[in-house]
């Protein structure tokens, strides 16, 4: 039997360092991507601060039962993920200017949710259809380079979009850092997803965008929400233990 997720996350020839990072946290139901940015050093540490900031916060926040709902409390987590690594660019002069993405889902027993900010993505092969369901915080210059309009870390406040779907037997999720997107469409998803294993299906993605042009870090997650509640059900329901 096939397992509820795979991922995996591989340096490009753009940075000196990989500074995508992953979470995978199936006892939580969480799994994220972040893409870091502003150099060798401030790229990598924002996006591990992040992540990490995220799974902290989450689990401080079922540990002490904090009376919100998962959608709010997956809000305030990466709110807080803002929170510290903008005082980490305060104290640090290196880390000034540093900040990344970070795409967020959180499986619970009868839905899905996702908070976003950036231009990493979250996509969903239901029905045999892929659709994207975040949209990309980005601006357009003249010369058409992708400027980031939010990110986590770079201003004290920033905006979040959360989405929450309901859970069904038939939807596997991905998400994915720019590495991948800007060189992938939703019917190179779909294939890849239908027609392979997970594991397989994100390395002839990831393959692909290398033979398209990509030169920059790839990040991928993919997992079957459905899947994970079936075999992490009182984790999920409770909170981790």
């Amino acid at each position: 039997m096939e397992s509820a997720f795979a991922s995996d996350s591989q340096k490009g020839t753009k940075h000196h360092v990989n500074e995508d990072r992953l979470l995978c946290w199936p006892e939580g139901g969480l799994f994220a991507v972040a893409d870091g940015m502003s150099g060798a050093v401030g790229g990598a540490v924002a996006s591990e601060m992040a992540t990490q900031a995220l799974k902290e916060y989450l689990l401080l926040s079922y540990e002490e039962n904090v009376s919100l709902s998962r959608a709010q409390l997956l809000r305030e987590a990466i709110l807080g993920a803002n929170f510290a690594l903008f005082q980490a660019s305060l104290r640090k002069p290196e880390y000034i200017g540093m900040g990344t993405t970070l795409t967020a889902a959180l499986v619970l027993p009868k839905s899905v949710i996702i908070g976003h900010v950036g231009d990493s993505r979250c996509y969903r092969l239901s029905g045999g259809a892929v659709d994207l369901l975040t949209k990309d915080h980005v601006t357009n210059k003249k010369d058409e380079k992708k400027i980031l309009s939010q990110c986590i870390g770079y201003q004290e406040n920033v905006a979040v979009d959360i989405l929450e779907f309901p859970l069904d037997g038939d939807s596997t999720y991905l998400l994915c850092t720019d590495g991948i997107s800007d060189f992938v469409d939703e019917n190179d998803l779909r294939k890849a997803l239908l027609s392979s294993s997970y594991n397989e299906a994100i390395q002839n993605l990831v393959r692909l965008a290398r033979l398209r042009g990509t030169t920059d870090d790839t990040s991928v997650i993919v997992f079957r929400p459905s899947d994970l509640v079936e075999e992490f059900r009182f984790s999920l329901q409770t909170g981790p233990s």
